[in-house]
C-alpha cells in the first residue's frame, strides 16, 4: 500500500510539473534546434548551417546535429510559433514516456512483484535524466520509446520484424541505438532473430534511401556533419568512457596523444563486442531482458558525447534487469549505488572545483566522473546477470 501511495505521489507530482510548464513557460532549449530544423526542411533550406558554421568543419553543439529524420518527422509542427510547438512537444513527451512505462510495465509483469513495477515507476518519475530531457525538450523520450518497444517485442518472442523496425528508427533518429541490433546476432542464428535483424538492415535501407533521395541534407549529415565528430569534448559534462579518459589522460600525461586514443578506441569496440559476446547463448526472457539492458547500458559509455540528459534510457536498462536482481545481491547493490550517481550533476564546480588545472585537480576529475562510475557500475551489474541456458548468472 505504501509503495502505491509513493507511485501515485510521484504521479500526481510529476502531472503537476508538467501543466505548470504549459501554462506558466516551457523552456524546451534543445527542441529549438529540432523546430528551426524542421522550418528549414520545409522551406528547402539546409539544416546544418548552423552545426557547420565555424571551426574548419568540426560540428558545433548548440546546432542540429542529428540525421535528418527527426526534423522530417516534426515538419507538422513548423508551422506553429515556436512557443506553440514546444508544448506541443511537451504533451507528445509525456504522452511518449507514459507509453514507454507501459509498454515495460507489460513486458515485466509476471517477472517481477507488484511492488517492484512501483518502485520502479517512482525511480523513473524521479530520475534527473528523465526530468531533464523532457525540460529540455530532448529526443530521449522518444529513443526510449523506440527502445522500449524493441525490448518488449524481443524479450516476448513475439513481433520480431516490429523490433527491427522500432531499433531501426532509433538508429535513424540518432545513430548510436544501432548498437542494439546485436541483440538479433546469436551463434545458434534463431529464424525469429533472423527475421529481426532482416527487418532492420530493410528498415534502415528503404527509410535511409527514402531520405537520401528526398531530402538533400542527408548527404550533408553524412559527408559533413558525421566526419565532423572529430574531437571528444573532455569537459566534464562529457560522460562517454572517451571524454572520462581524455580527462585523465591531460592531468597524468599532460595531454592526449595519438597512442591514448588508439588505445580509448580500441577499449569502446572491446567493451561493445565482449557485451555481444556474454549475451551471445542467453535464453529465456529475463535472459533475453538482461541482453537488451546490457547493449542499453554500453551506449553511454561507447558514445563521443554522453551529458546527462542521453542517461534516460539508463533507467531502460535497469527496468529490464530487474527480474534477475535478487535483493541484497551483488549485483542489486551495484544497481542502487548506480542509480544516485546517475542522477548526480556532472560538474564538480558545484563542490568548488571548476579546471582540470585547478590545485585540486583529482578530486575534481572524481567528482566529475560520477555518472560515469554510475554508468560502469549498472553495464557490469548487467553483465554479470548473462549467463548461458542451463548456468546460472553471478551473484
Amino acid at each position: 500500500m505504501a509503495l502505491l501511495v509513493v507511485a501515485l505521489a510521484m504521479v500526481a507530482g510529476h502531472m503537476v510539473g508538467a501543466a505548470t510548464q504549459l501554462l506558466h513557460g516551457y523552456p524546451a532549449s534543445d527542441f529549438r534546434n529540432y523546430y528551426l530544423a524542421a522550418r528549414d526542411i520545409a522551406a528547402g533550406r539546409d539544416v546544418y548551417t548552423q552545426a557547420l558554421r565555424c571551426c574548419n568543419g568540426v560540428v558545433r553543439n548548440d546546432g542540429f546535429n542529428y540525421p535528418p529524420l527527426l526534423a522530417e518527422a516534426l515538419r507538422p509542427l513548423a508551422g506553429l510559433p515556436l512557443w506553440v510547438a514546444a508544448r506541443a512537444w511537451l504533451v507528445l513527451n509525456e504522452l511518449m514516456l507514459a507509453a514507454a512505462s507501459f509498454i515495460s510495465w507489460r513486458t515485466l509483469r509476471g517477472h517481477v512483484s507488484t511492488g517492484a513495477l512501483l518502485s520502479l515507476l517512482s525511480l523513473t518519475l524521479a530520475f534527473r535524466p528523465v526530468t531533464l530531457s523532457i525540460d529540455q525538450g530532448q529526443v530521449g523520450i522518444l529513443l526510449t520509446l523506440l527502445l522500449a518497444v524493441a525490448a518488449h517485442s524481443y524479450a516476448r518472442r513475439r513481433g520480431a520484424a516490429v523490433a527491427g523496425v522500432s531499433v531501426a528508427v532509433a538508429t535513424l533518429v540518432k545513430l548510436l541505438p544501432g548498437v542494439m541490433v546485436l541483440a538479433f546476432v546469436r551463434w545458434d542464428r534463431r529464424p525469429r532473430l533472423l527475421v529481426a535483424a532482416m527487418t532492420f538492415v530493410a528498415s534502415v535501407v528503404v527509410i535511409g534511401g527514402a531520405l537520401w533521395l528526398l531530402t538533400p541534407s542527408t548527404r550533408e549529415f553524412f559527408t559533413q556533419v558525421l566526419p565532423g565528430f572529430t574531437t571528444t569534448p573532455d569537459i566534464y559534462g562529457n560522460q562517454s568512457l572517451q571524454a572520462v579518459s581524455r580527462r585523465w589522460q591531460i592531468v597524468l600525461l599532460g595531454g592526449v596523444g595519438t597512442p591514448g586514443k588508439v588505445l580509448t578506441l580500441l577499449a569502446v569496440l572491446a567493451l561493445i563486442a565482449f557485451t555481444w559476446w556474454r549475451g551471445a547463448r542467453v535464453e529465456g526472457p529475463a535472459g533475453r531482458m538482461a541482453v537488451f539492458a546490457s547493449l542499453l547500458a554500453v551506449i553511454p559509455l561507447a558514445s563521443s558525447l554522453t551529458w546527462d540528459h542521453h542517461l534516460v534510457t539508463e533507467m531502460l536498462a535497469l527496468a529490464l534487469l530487474a527480474p534477475l536482481l535478487a535483493p541484497g545481491s551483488r549485483r542489486w547493490w551495484m544497481v542502487v549505488a548506480a542509480y544516485p550517481l546517475l542522477w548526480l550533476p556532472a560538474f564538480p564546480w558545484i563542490i568548488g572545483f571548476d579546471a582540470l588545472h585547478s590545485p585540486h585537480v583529482l578530486t575534481a576529475l572524481v567528482a566529475g566522473s560520477m555518472p560515469a562510475f554510475g554508468e560502469v557500475l549498472l553495464w557490469t551489474a548487467c553483465v554479470l546477470s548473462l549467463a548461458p541456458a542451463g548456468e546460472s548468472p553471478g551473484a
